[in-house]
């Protein structure tokens, strides 16, 4: 996407609810996109987008409140009522959504004789502006008798103000941020504010804007979800685009916290300004290292999050692009630059009017929709990595004929040792009761068999005892069912994906460790599971950059650590 920077947010908040229209005219469900952006920002015109187009939507995370015409309306129209002498207030309240008056109704209100203060009482003859502050008189009335909760619904329904929210936008969103205010407003009364009070604590939550503001039908699946990158961790999509290619992240250090031996202490630098190239007034001894420190751990943590981003996608994932000089404000430009070469997806125009609904689309329509959109998607598809699971490199072989029952009796039993062993792994001081606790939960939440308890408990148990958990203990440090991917070295498309049981990091390097429950030996098991714990070691080094000093089986029936499978012989 080319042109201005600032132009640029509004064009690819229109190009995606385009996209979203024509895919959904095609046969797709709303719920089936998920936008996500690197910083709040820009949010709220990928939500006008859409609404724009009358694609219902879900905003995540925070929403804008400070800028809700509907919530800034509630606070006007409070303000007004516990202040009966405020007229800028008051005139607020009759301009704003609750009634609406134009300035010359006012100004004639005014020129007449009327005064903007509810304390005054209106002329009896007073147009309908004076009936309009006769109303919200008797409504002040109400906040002065009644619980101020009690008080704020009656205001509400009488107003429509919580209507004209519901129906101001398809998501739900606008009505989902009033409820929120009324509720902020609701607990601080309760916790003994005055309302007064209550509604300057909700003005100065609303300029942090750092609370959540739900959507008046939270998880409603028929509802294109719109957030930011910290609000997506867990969440997966069919359809993920990754939007908002000018806001991206500033890698700065300004502040460095170290935390060692029960102590916490804090350095910054002060400057003269919030910009790059900013003089320093001051700044600690040896800035420069902790400086260092702190944008390593900036850079991973964008790396982090950019790998949250970019693994939302169940079948797709769309990644907008800002074709300028300058790429360092672009937040996707890792991905990006991986794209290289691909065919972009033509921008679509979005029809200004409501996107027909399918029952009231012709066979003929929506099977043309279709086909253009296959030919679009065959026009921007692109070959995608092949993922493969690491634990698929297991060679079984025939060792006895095993019933389904007892198939499915011993994976039972080694999910259930898996889960002891994570759980004792990361809880080292755990009592043999806190074992047995976690192990009868563990069976009562996924209907195990209560027989395997004691067992269960027993084996556990050994494993602790053994030379294998000195090393355990004596580890710097302990990572458990640790997910790891990687492009397999030599095949550029074929992608492993796996997860490490067990991950330990000694003065030698780091120790790879899988468990097994198989009834088999450990020749066996070596000869079974090999390949697929020297792939986990090979991924180990290449992610992380470090030493694997060992990578083998720890066999649970045997109490038992194999040797490195890779050939080097460690003692069991």
């Amino acid at each position: 996407m080319n042109g201005k920077q600032a132009e640029v947010p509004e064009r690819d908040a229109r190009a995606i609810a385009a996209y979203i229209q024509a895919e959904v005219n095609a046969g797709r469900d709303y719920g089936d996109f998920l936008i996500l952006t690197r910083r709040m920002k820009n949010l709220s015109l990928y939500a006008e987008a859409l609404e724009d187009a009358r694609i219902p939507y879900e905003v995540g995370g925070r929403g804008g409140l400070f800028e809700s015409e509907y919530v800034q309306g509630l606070i006007t129209l409070l303000s007004s009522l516990a202040n009966p002498d405020d007229g800028m207030a008051l005139v607020g309240v009759l301009r704003g959504p609750c009634f609406g008056f134009s300035d010359p109704e006012l100004y004639r209100f005014r020129k007449n004789g009327g005064v903007f203060r509810l304390s005054v009482p209106v002329n009896g003859d007073a147009d309908t502006v004076g009936d309009a502050i006769r109303e919200l008189q008797e409504w002040r009335n109400l906040v002065r008798k009644l619980p101020v909760g009690a008080a704020i619904e009656i205001v509400l329904e009488k107003s429509g103000l919580l209507a004209r929210a519901a129906a101001a936008s398809s998501g739900g969103g606008e009505a989902g941020k009033l409820l929120f205010a009324l509720d902020s407003i609701r607990m601080s009364c309760e916790a003994g504010s005055t309302p007064a009070d209550a509604i300057a604590e909700l003005e100065e939550t609303l300029e942090l804007d750092e609370s959540d503001a739900p959507v008046l039908e939270p998880g409603r699946r028929q509802a294109v979800r719109v957030m930011n990158i910290h609000k997506a961790k867990g969440l997966e999509s069919p359809v993920v685009f990754l939007a908002d290619p000018v806001t991206g992240p500033v890698i700065r250090a300004d502040v460095r916290i170290v935390r060692s031996e029960g102590q916490t202490q804090g350095y910054l630098k002060i400057t003269n300004g919030a910009g790059w190239g900013d003089e320093t007034m001051a700044q600690p001894r040896g800035w420069r290292g902790h400086e260092e420190t702190e944008l390593e751990f900036v850079e991973a943590e964008e790396l982090r999050l950019l790998y949250v981003a970019a693994t939302r996608a169940k079948e797709t994932m769309i990644v907008s692009e800002w074709k300028a000089k300058n790429q360092t404000a672009h937040p996707w430009v890792k991905l990006s630059q991986t794209l290289t070469g691909r065919a972009p997806i033509p921008i679509l125009e979005v029809s200004p009017l409501a996107a027909p609904e399918l029952h009231d689309l012709s066979r003929a329509a929506r099977d043309a929709a279709a086909a253009t959109r296959n030919v679009r998607r065959q026009q921007i598809e692109m070959a995608g990595f092949e993922p493969f699971a690491v634990s698929s490199l297991a060679a079984h072989g025939d060792w006895g004929h095993i019933t389904e029952e007892e198939s499915q009796s011993g994976r039972d039993w080694g999910t259930l040792i898996h889960g002891l062993l994570e759980y004792a792994a990361v809880n080292l001081d755990s009592t043999e009761h806190d074992l047995e606790a976690y192990a009868r939960w563990m069976i009562s939440e996924q209907g195990f068999d209560p027989h395997d308890l004691d067992p269960a408990v027993e084996a556990i148990s050994q494993v602790r005892r053994s030379r294998f958990w000195e090393t355990v203990r004596s580890a710097s440090a302990r990572l458990v069912e640790a997910p790891v991917s990687s492009i397999v070295p030599g095949e550029s498309r074929r992608l492993a994906r796996g997860i490490i049981d067990l991950a330990l990091q000694c003065e030698d390097g780091w120790h790879i460790v899988d468990y097994k429950t198989d009834l088999a030996t450990r020749e066996q098991l070596v000869e079974i599971y090999a390949d697929q714990v020297k792939l986990y070691a090979d991924i180990w080094e290449r992610v992380t950059g470090s030493r694997v000093a060992f990578a083998g089986l720890y066999c649970v029936r045997e109490q038992a650590l194999t040797m490195d499978v890779r050939g080097e012989v460690r003692r069991a």
